[in-house]
This record gives structure tokens, C-alpha cells and sequence, in this order.
């Protein structure tokens, strides 16, 4: 496997992190409030964002930060941006299609970019310049019809899942 960029790896790391505390609450319970433009949130999306921000602040100490929960902080003209938890809809309805979003924007443009979806193990990462890898977490390949297979699928009840 290549060496990854080190942006590509903090950003990695922190969406690991950020993973681990959305899927504690996933998995357990949560409350949710209403934010001032009618989109919901909850403790993992802050808790999420501020693991984020605490990882990211060691590894790039020159950034600043524009999150979702927490808003603007830093420089912006070397800034990550962050959605904790991109789907908060889904997150809090229990259906597994929802990630972490974590982007590096240097000087107007977005250099470095990680999608984690701790519910299904799926990452991906990018670097400007240079071509979009992949990983998954799952020690099975990917094929079409496996994802097919592991794709969960509504029932008539909602918030029942099958796969």
C-alpha cells in the first residue's frame, strides 16, 4: 500500500475516532434536539466533532476549523471542515447510511478529503493532487452482488431493518 499524505492521515485517524463515538451511540441510546435551522443533532454529533477538532489540532496545529456543531475557529485560509456525522436523519432513524465527513481546504481549494460510514466500515480518502483511493474495514472484497447482499433493506415496520 502507498504512504498516505499526512493530511490524508490525520484526517483518516480522526474519522476513526469520530466513528467510534457515533457507533457508542448508534448502537445505545441518544437524545436529539432541534438546531435554530430545524436540523436535528445529538451528543455524538458534538462529541464527534470535538474528538475531530482534538486530533486534527495536534497533527495540523497552523489550521483552523469549520464544523458543523461548533462553527468557525482559526485560520481560514488553511481550515478543516467538518461534518461529524453527514445524514443525522438517518443516524437517529437507525438506518446505515450516514458518514463522517472530514475536508482539508487549502487557499480556497479542498486538497484533502476522508468519507467514513462506521456503520457499514466503508472509507474513502482523496489527495490534490493525485487519484481517489479506497478502503473498506470489511476483509471482503466488494463486488456488486455481495453488496447487494449486505445491503439492508426496509421491511414494513419502520426502523426494522433486514439484511
Amino acid at each position: 500500500m502507498a504512504v498516505m499524505h499526512p493530511t490524508v492521515t490525520a484526517a483518516v485517524e480522526a474519522a476513526r475516532a469520530a466513528g467510534e463515538i457515533a457507533m457508542k451511540y448508534y448502537q445505545g441510546g441518544f437524545s436529539v434536539t432541534i438546531k435554530p435551522d430545524k436540523t436535528p443533532v445529538t451528543q455524538a454529533d458534538q462529541e464527534a466533532e470535538k474528538a475531530i477538532r482534538a486530533i486534527l489540532a495536534r497533527a495540523t496545529p497552523d489550521c483552523g476549523f469549520l464544523g458543523e456543531e461548533f462553527g468557525q475557529e482559526g485560520s481560514t485560509s488553511r481550515r478543516w471542515i467538518i461534518d461529524p456525522i453527514d445524514g443525522t436523519k438517518n443516524f437517529v432513524r437507525h438506518i446505515p447510511f450516514w458518514a463522517v465527513l472530514i475536508a482539508l481546504e487549502e487557499d480556497g481549494q479542498v486538497t484533502t478529503g476522508v468519507v467514513f460510514n462506521p456503520a457499514t466500515g466503508e472509507l474513502f480518502w482523496t489527495r490534490r493532487p493525485g487519484s481517489a483511493a479506497s478502503a473498506t474495514t470489511s476483509a471482503t472484497a466488494w463486488s456488486p452482488r455481495a453488496r447487494r447482499r449486505s445491503t439492508p433493506r426496509p421491511t414494513s415496520r419502520p426502523g426494522t431493518w433486514r439484511p
